[in-house]
């Protein structure tokens, strides 16, 4: 067997983040809805049987500050995969970096994903989804939400505990700044209180921008305070809302339509080539 395939790990945004509880490990449950949006990491992942000897080779370009080899999430899954199937192969993964890292967009666990099904559906798919998904979720949290075929998913527990839902397409624009946040140093420093959120699974509701927020953001902006001018911004510029996602440090607004997502992204990018060079992106949910 000698096989390649060429595919694609989107990103997503949170569209909104509320902090649930604490875990004796630690860990912090959960209520987000995740929707995968349309800026992409492009993979190569070439295969073959190994054999005794397994072999994982792991390179990124396209952006900076990326680790290659054993410390890169998609090493992580190859080495996963053949540990739970028995299956020993040769892998080699090369990906075109879009997605910022540390910049709450989850392109490493995206990433991770898609090289444990493009795995599974080359060596004839050993692993259920259901494995795959427990699989992921040993990576990452944000990783089992990028196995689901939906678009959109309602995350509990961890982020782990996903259940699909179908919300009408939305456009964003994201602005980057130029450092990254630390997710554990973010937790750890949000105070719990006790939370009166419902939780709902309709879809209408949660589309709708108005019960949007990111408990986060209260630590992460006063660390950070830069981020409260590029969410200003994006309001000046017509955005329905602005938001941190994830942990940070990306900002995304929403937009009514896309002409007014393209036009404030013109405009913010104009302003920020005067002032600073940051990254600003128009995407769309998939």
């Amino acid at each position: 067997m000698n096989q390649v395939i060429a595919t694609k790990a989107p990103a997503k945004i949170n569209c909104f983040l509320k902090i649930m509880g604490r875990l004796p490990n630690g860990y912090h449950t959960i209520y987000t809805l995740f929707r995968k949006i349309s800026l992409w990491d492009q993979l190569t992942i070439g295969v073959n049987y190994a054999g005794s000897s397994p072999k994982i080779e792991v390179r990124c370009h396209g952006l900076s500050g990326i680790p290659n080899g054993r410390d890169n999430l998609a090493f992580k899954a190859a080495d996963l995969f053949m540990k739970k199937t028995g299956i020993m192969l040769d892998v080699r993964i090369d990906i075109k970096k879009t997605i910022p890292p540390g910049a709450g967009l989850g392109g490493g666990s995206s990433d991770a994903s898609c090289v444990l099904r493009s795995l599974n559906t080359i060596t004839g798919n050993p692993l259920s989804q259901t494995e795959l998904l427990k699989l992921a979720s040993s990576i990452g949290a944000d990783c089992p939400f990028f196995l689901l075929e939906a678009s959109s998913a309602v995350g509990l527990g961890i982020g782990d505990d996903l259940y699909p839902v179908k919300i009408p397409k939305q456009y964003f624009v994201l602005i980057f700044p130029n450092f990254f946040v630390n997710t554990r140093w973010a937790y750890a420093h949000y105070v719990l209180t006790k939370s009166e959120d419902e939780i709902s699974f309709v879809p209408e509701k949660l589309a709708d921008f108005m019960h949007w927020a990111n408990d986060l953001e209260g630590v992460v902006l006063k660390k950070y305070p830069v981020l409260k001018t590029y969410k200003k911004q994006l309001i000046n510029h017509g955005a329905k809302i602005a938001l941190m996602t994830g942990s940070g440090s990306t900002i995304f607004g929403l937009f009514s339509n896309l002409d007014a997502a393209q036009r404030a992204k013109e405009a913010i990018s104009r302003d920020f080539e005067i002032h600073e060079p940051l990254n600003v992106e128009l995407a769309e949910s998939l």
